[in-house]
């Protein structure tokens, strides 16, 4: 709840913690709690790994704080887990923004978000081409991607020299014409 997070932000903003890894996963965080997390996390310089899976009742409110911060200067994040949540398209876009303009990220998890539609996975693959864009793990199974999907995916990374792990797995709406179309960008040098 709110109070275990504001005791949480307290040893996130101690200039003497070490911690690196905080996990998150079902801890039934919601909006507030986000927000609580974000705020603490905009000063802290060690903490390379976020794991917020499973924290359904964060809505665009809680995601636009946290993906605000990922988008700052201060931000220490690294590797972001965000899989089986309520991501929509809004904040995927949101997110998107602050891949395409530079970010600390190195690995995403987007795994199971049920709720981002082709919208929110156009907007994440265009930030895929931005130069400023680090990403080098992202991880995308069982979201339910189609040929239509996995195709503007090929495109966009026919331009995309960073990226070093891709997990598809489990989305099986893609068909073997998507997968001939993601086959030809293995093949571009």
């Amino acid at each position: 709840g709110v109070r275990g997070m504001t005791a949480l932000a307290v040893l996130l903003g101690n200039p003497n913690s070490s911690l690196e890894d905080l996990v998150l996963e079902g801890c039934s965080l919601d909006d507030e709690g986000a927000l609580v997390l974000a705020g603490a996390l905009a000063g802290n310089k060690t903490l390379r790994t976020l794991r917020l899976g499973q924290n359904r009742d964060i809505t665009f409110t809680g995601w636009r704080a946290v993906f605000a911060l990922l988008e700052s200067a201060q931000s220490s994040v690294e590797n972001l887990f965000l899989s089986t949540n309520s991501v929509d398209d809004a904040a995927a876009t949101m997110l998107a923004n602050a891949l395409a303009n530079g970010t600390s990220l190195n690995a995403l998890d987007l795994s199971q978000c049920h709720n981002i539609t082709i919208e929110g996975w156009r907007a994440i693959f265009t930030a895929l081409q931005s130069p400023r864009c680090m990403l080098q793990e992202l991880f995308l199974n069982n979201n339910e991607l189609n040929d239509e999907d996995v195709n503007y995916l090929a495109n966009s990374l026919a331009s995309n020299c960073v990226l070093r792990i891709l997990d598809l797995d489990h989305n099986t709406p893609i068909t073997a014409s998507g997968w001939r179309a993601f086959a030809a960008v293995l093949q571009n040098p």
